[in-house]
């Protein structure tokens, strides 16, 4: 009977719904990671907070490919990644939505404003003359004047698809090993 279930499971509309659900708290993980990210400019501690927050996401990303394995069926590389691939994108997709709603009604301005506190930083001076000699800071705030919430909110939804391809591939790399964490029983195929 369990076996199955679980073969009902392991169908491509089966691994779009578990991807689903844990792409949710993956994808919740992440929004926290970019929400600390605009407070450590400031705060040290919060940005310290948000990276281990991301890193911690990849952690959990890896248990979520290897409780597939353990409980529903077992995969091979490639399934891994899917999965976890899946996953990923379900996260990126929550990630932007939740970016966009902190942009629109949380920010109040701040992100413009640690943006144009970059610009005017001293560092930043001296790498963008040795990147693009011709372009001062006024330049490039006048620049950022021109960027339109769409234009961002696309660009974060390139970058978290854009993220979630090595994070799927390291999650399908140590979740195909063998003798992984938390994986207690070998399935049939690997014995």
């Amino acid at each position: 009977m369990m076996e199955q279930d679980n073969k009902e499971l392991d169908t491509p509309k089966g691994r779009i719904n578990y991807a689903g659900r844990y792409g949710l708290l993956v994808g919740g993980m992440w929004i926290v990671a970019f929400i600390c990210s605009m407070y450590s400019i400031h705060n040290p501690f919060i940005g310290m907070t948000g990276n281990t927050v991301a890193l911690l996401s990849l952690y959990v990303l890896f248990i979520i490919v290897v409780r597939y394995r353990a409980f529903i069926a077992p995969l091979s590389f490639s399934g891994c990644f899917t999965v976890a691939w899946f996953t990923c994108l379900f996260a990126g997709l929550i990630t932007t939505l939740g970016q966009y709603l902190y942009l629109c009604f949380l920010d109040k301005g701040h992100f413009m404003g640690t943006i144009t506190e970059l610009l005017n930083s001293d560092q930043y001076a001296q790498m963008m003359k040795q990147a693009a000699p011709g372009i001062g800071p006024k330049e490039m705030a006048k620049l950022l004047d021109n960027i339109r919430m769409g234009d961002l909110i696309l660009g974060m939804l390139q970058f978290n698809f854009l993220l979630s391809i090595p994070m799927a591939l390291i999650a399908a790399i140590f979740g195909r090993l063998k003798n992984c964490l938390l994986y207690t029983s070998p399935s049939p195929r690997d014995r």
